[in-house]
C-alpha cells in the first residue's frame, strides 16, 4: 500500500482485514468508468490509464496505447 505523508512517498503492507474491502465507493467507480470509456473513444482503442484520487477528486495522470496486448487469433 503507497501511502504519501508530507514530504513523501512510503510503502507499507495491506491490513489482512482491508484486502477483501472494496476501496472506491459505487460512485467513484462509475466517474472512474465514464472516463475510461470517454479516453478510450478518443484514441478508438483500448489505452492504458493511469489515474490517482486526492482529496475525493479523480485525476487522470496520463493515457497511452497499451502496448502488452497480443492477437491471438
Amino acid at each position: 500500500m503507497g501511502v504519501a505523508p508530507e514530504g513523501g512517498t512510503a510503502l507499507f503492507p495491506v491490513p489482512e482485514e482491508s484486502r477483501a474491502r472494496q476501496k472506491l465507493s459505487e460512485e467513484m467507480l462509475q466517474r472512474l468508468a465514464r472516463a475510461a470509456v470517454g479516453i478510450e473513444s478518443i484514441f478508438k482503442e483500448p489505452v492504458d490509464i493511469e489515474w490517482a484520487l486526492k482529496s475525493g477528486e479523480l485525476h487522470i495522470l496520463q493515457a497511452r496505447q497499451v502496448t502488452g496486448l497480443t492477437d491471438q487469433t
